[in-house]
């Protein structure tokens, strides 16, 4: 498998259902949302052939899709162990609370002189991302399907992903980008698809909304660590929600890795229900619950963990492979010793 960079520039707004639009509000897409608008491409394109299932539903892993910094990178997003001033957020200071899953923490206050508020929860980019963007609904009347005409009194209304002014440097970075695992036969076609096409997203693309250019780049993410003071500790940093099924399918909060338990010390998390629609049968999908973005856990490493090397090639077998279920959707990517869960910064 390869680590594919995928990257987005849109060429109008991008149109969500207000009732399902949970990430999209906070200005990311998800994996379900990338590997639709690429598998309506195949199917306008190609149609459904023997390479179909192999590409779309098997072993690759298409990612969430986060704004794209300024060095055309995905923005870093606050994991759910960050504060910020309660008063200025992020413009005064943000700080880690991921000690106090070790041991307590008195409470913490803004270090911004003359400031002296108590810090807050915060949650968001770290960076700057989403100054040119916007959030805008639009409302419309409802279509008599008999005549044609506008119904009375039936209105729905959609959610808008817009930017509000391009930069100077706008050719030179994505939109959105993100990381995924693509085979290369995969790579191969999708790429080839994406030079040739635009993509489409979202809803009301009759309308015009959500047409976009996507590239692909083989090209492996920029990995900055910073672990605990105790070193027998590990944090794990989810980059995308994670659905964790017991043996009966029911939802569950446990990670093995090869077949023993890791011994969970702490975390800081909450869950959320993930909903979907399915095109091909024209169903919804299933609501499954899972960890959300953000989440962060603590471990305590095992004997078989406390050696360099084998640590080494834990943090590179389950960052590659992710956790838990619908992995194809971009579900389940983690990261271990993330250096924004102990030391986030403005800008990162």
């Amino acid at each position: 498998m390869k680590s594919i960079k995928f990257s987005l520039t849109l060429d109008s707004p991008i149109c969500c259902d207000e009732e399902d639009c949970a990430y999209q509000e906070n200005f990311i897409l998800p994996g379900s949302m990338i590997r639709g608008a690429l598998a309506n491409l195949y199917l306008s394109a190609i149609g459904k052939d023997q390479n179909f299932d192999s590409i779309f539903l098997q072993d690759n892993q298409f990612p969430f899709l986060f704004l794209a910094n300024t060095s055309g990178e995905p923005g870093k997003y606050a994991p759910k162990t960050t504060m910020a001033c309660k008063r200025k957020g992020k413009e005064h200071t943000l700080q880690s609370y991921v000690e106090d899953l070790v041991k307590p923490l008195p409470p913490m206050q803004c270090t911004k002189k003359s400031c002296g508020n108590d810090l807050k929860p915060f949650s968001g980019y770290l960076g700057t991302e989403k100054e040119n963007w916007q959030i805008r609904f639009t409302t419309h009347t409802a279509i008599h399907t008999k005549t044609d005409t506008a119904l009375p009194h039936a209105l729905f209304r959609e959610m808008l992903i817009e930017y509000k002014e391009r930069d100077k440097d706008k050719q030179k970075k994505p939109d959105f980008c993100g990381y995924g695992l693509l085979s290369e036969q995969s790579y191969s076609i999708l790429k080839n698809l994406c030079e040739q096409y635009q993509i489409l997203l979202g809803k009301s693309r009759t309308r015009g909304k959500g047409w976009a250019k996507m590239s692909l780049e083989e090209k492996k993410p920029e990995i900055s660590r910073k672990s605990l003071e105790n070193k027998d500790y590990f944090t794990l940093h989810c980059l995308s929600p994670a659905i964790m099924l017991d043996e009966f399918l029911r939802p569950a909060l446990f990670f093995q890795w090869k077949g023993k338990e890791l011994k969970l010390v702490a975390s800081q998390n909450s869950i959320c229900s993930i909903r979907g629609w399915n095109v091909i049968q024209g169903l919804p999908k299933v609501e499954d619950i899972a960890i959300e973005l953000g989440s962060v856990f603590l471990f305590q490493k095992d004997d078989s963990l406390k050696e360099e090397s084998a640590f080494a090639q834990f943090i590179e077998e389950i960052e590659e492979q992710g956790i838990g279920e619908r992995r194809i959707e971009g579900f389940g990517k983690v990261r271990i010793n993330d250096s924004i869960v102990v030391d986030p910064k403005p800008g990162e």
